[in-house]
């Protein structure tokens, strides 16, 4: 394999510093791997070059050796594989007609020591995005959502029962029907004790009423709310008399909504 200058292998500067020439290799590496680049041998020669590239400018003392050499002037900049061997390889000129990489190693080997090993370390042709070779990145595992919190009963101050889920408490208050037809302050038993509530007229039943700041306690020692469900009790009408009533009630509100 044909060596170009290191530095331009990687798109540096000769002054580049060694934190540049790692971002460099990295950047390039994971753009010419053969596992992102699907059997293109030309992308899979331009990865070899820049991991031997990078091998020796990574390297303090390979990097000064070529610096060395390089500020003569006469070396053929255009392939430097000869060079590079005699000076990190030993016996150049023989290992590279039998296949060896002039890094040591066996023929067609990595740079970096082991025969095919991956640049990024693990086992040889690893993918440089972790994972044994031939491998995708695999995305990271979402966590696991959190359970939703049950419902609990809990005692009111009272005793009465309430209902529990998280920080947020939910009862029922049942009132009377004539009550909530013409509003109501009601008791409510809290965790807390008893809270007036105000029931405004023509509330119907299964309207929510919310008490603020009257629920369960949090972690951080907030307090959730608690919602009030209004049920209202209707009477049982009984007799002629209570039906004549009650029909005049109920076009007396027909009227109204007529209105």
């Amino acid at each position: 394999m044909q060596m170009r200058d290191p530095y331009k292998a990687l798109g540096v500067e000769a002054s580049a510093s060694d934190a540049e020439i790692k971002k460099a290799y990295r950047s390039l590496a994971k753009k010419y791997h053969p596992d992102r680049t699907g059997g293109d041998k030309a992308k899979e020669a331009r990865f070899k070059d820049i991991s031997a590239a990078y091998n020796i400018l990574s390297d303090p003392s390979k990097r000064a050796q070529f610096d060395n050499v390089a500020s003569g002037g006469n070396i053929p900049m255009g392939d430097l594989s000869e060079i590079f061997a005699q000076m990190f390889g030993g016996g150049g000129g023989a290992r590279r007609r039998q296949g060896g990489s002039p890094f040591g190693g066996m023929g067609g080997g990595s740079p970096f020591g082991s025969a095919g090993a991956s640049p990024f370390g693990g086992m040889g042709g690893g993918s440089p995005f972790g994972g044994m070779g031939g491998g995708r990145p695999q995305p990271r595992p979402k966590p696991a959502p959190k359970p939703a919190p049950k419902d609990r009963k809990v005692k009111a101050k009272d005793g009465s029962e309430l209902t529990l889920r998280g920080t947020r408490i939910s009862s029922d208050l049942r009132i009377p029907f004539d009550e909530a037809m013409l509003g109501v302050v009601a008791n409510v038993p809290t965790l807390k004790g008893v809270a007036k509530v105000r029931i405004p007229p023509g509330t119907s039943s299964g309207q929510k009423l919310r008490l603020k700041g009257k629920g369960g306690r949090a972690s951080n020692g907030s307090y959730g709310d608690h919602f009030v469900t209004v049920q209202i009790d209707v009477p049982k009408v009984e007799g002629e008399q209570g039906s004549e009533l009650l029909a005049k009630l109920v076009e007396f509100l027909g009227d109204k909504r007529s209105t």
